[in-house]
């Protein structure tokens, strides 16, 4: 494999980390490209439709409260407007932006957050996952360590 710069890339394989909407995301056994001449490091990320349904499903049953950051993840995940979150929740759509608002977070509640989590685990996530869509800077981040092996993506100690 070659960087842009055309240099040859030398392989390895590692962890590395990827930020996706605030919530942090731990890669472990990827391949690693890199170029010594420019100096980068560049990850090959496979089935990435199946690691983020894996995310969800780690975020959707963790013991802990979910993290504003990651109740928008979870609202991404699911292909979901904020205005169409709102109304399957029932809520104002003024509502979810509290929900999601990583400065001042307004308590999901603990019933809203059961549904968020109910709805994660039994509805079929979008076909094309929007990753442009998931990038924002938040100054609280969520971590999340998973790793790749035969079997695909599966939680590890975060």
């Amino acid at each position: 494999m070659k960087c842009n710069d055309g240099h040859e890339m030398k392989e390895r394989r590692g962890s590395t980390r990827i930020d996706e909407g605030g919530v942090e995301i731990t890669l472990e056994n990827v391949r690693i490209f890199r170029c010594k001449q420019c100096d980068i490091e560049t990850p090959a990320i496979p089935k990435m439709e199946a690691l983020f349904r894996e995310v969800a499903r780690t975020l959707a049953t963790k013991r802990a409260r979910l993290m504003p950051q990651e109740i928008r993840f979870l609202r991404k995940h699911l292909g979901l407007s904020g205005r169409d979150f709102a109304r399957k929740m029932g809520v104002d759509h003024t509502t979810v932006s509290k929900w999601e608002g990583v400065e001042n977070p307004r308590d999901m509640g603990p019933i809203a957050e059961r549904l968020l989590r109910l709805f994660v685990l039994t509805e079929k996530p979008v076909e094309e996952y929007p990753l442009e869509e998931m990038a924002s800077e938040a100054p609280d981040v969520s971590r999340l360590q998973l790793e790749h092996d035969s079997k695909g993506w599966h939680a590890s100690a975060a």
